[in-house]
């Protein structure tokens, strides 16, 4: 797992780009993100829902606080921006 931040902002806002190796996680971002997948294949099944697969091209968005575990069959590359949602 590694990863380079591009940009911080002091709403705790970021933007960068992250990689990771096969393997199995649970989702542990609190904060809402957006991402778009360069390289690799994972599939994200979110806390009571299905499987999303995900590959290059992929567009994702996971709201705040949501939950999910990965599970990366290729090492997968992607690029994301992560943000509070405001409100309550």
């Amino acid at each position: 797992l590694r990863g380079r931040i591009l940009a911080e902002n002091p709403d705790g806002s970021e933007a960068g780009i992250w990689e990771c190796t096969p393997g199995t996680w649970q989702r542990t971002v609190m904060e809402a993100e957006l991402c778009t997948i360069f390289s690799g294949r994972a599939t994200f099944t979110p806390e009571g829902g299905e499987p999303i697969p995900l590959g290059p091209g992929d567009v994702a968005y996971f709201p705040a606080n949501s939950k999910g575990v990965w599970q990366v069959h290729e090492t997968i590359r992607k690029s994301y921006l992560t943000y509070t949602s405001g409100g309550g």
